[in-house]
């Protein structure tokens, strides 16, 4: 999920609260030190049944440093609108409230426990979430894409917007 080397995990957990590896919190299955090193799942079977099918994949992109930014490496010129966001695994919901940090710094820097992102015709979606569960994994109908030059990222439960390499709030 996310790594201790991160350094916005480890000034909020280590520097600015005196909390241990071995720190249990409530909202968490394990200890701190075991959930910040949780492996980040690998969605090569997944996207490889989807690539074999006949479905038009359109694009393939894995959420990593740079959290949702990572949408806007597709080569076409598209933004995405985000306006169903899958549910946030605690630890970041206990990181933000922790470090007092903002919506627009944790979409900008963590995946918000969205790992990879598959890009397909709307008529395609439900069966690519079929086959996702198939696998054993949850996946989520998150929002679609536009004609944009700029590539924004709209992310319209937060309200944010992507501009260059940050998030704004729009309006």
């Amino acid at each position: 999920m996310i790594c201790v080397t991160n350094p916005v995990a480890r000034h909020i957990f280590f520097e600015q609260h005196p909390y241990t590896v071995e720190t249990r919190f409530p909202e968490l299955r394990q200890p701190l030190g075991d959930e910040l090193l949780e492996p980040t799942h690998i969605y090569v079977q997944e996207a490889l049944a989807i690539l074999s099918s006949d479905m038009a994949i359109k694009a393939l992109i894995h959420i990593t440093g740079d959290g949702f930014l990572n949408l806007s490496r597709v080569g076409a010129a598209v933004g995405f609108v985000i306006d169903q966001l899958p549910p946030v695994p605690p630890i970041f919901s206990l990181m933000q409230q922790l470090g007092r940090v903002r919506d627009e710094e944790m979409f900008r820097v963590f995946n918000m426990g969205v790992g990879f992102c598959m890009i397909v015709p709307a008529h395609a979606a439900e069966r690519v979430i079929s086959m996702v569960h198939a696998h054993g994994k949850r996946a989520y109908a998150m929002g679609y894409a536009i004609a944009d030059q700029d590539k924004q990222i709209q992310i319209k439960q937060k309200g944010m917007v992507s501009k260059g390499k940050a998030f704004l709030k729009s309006g």
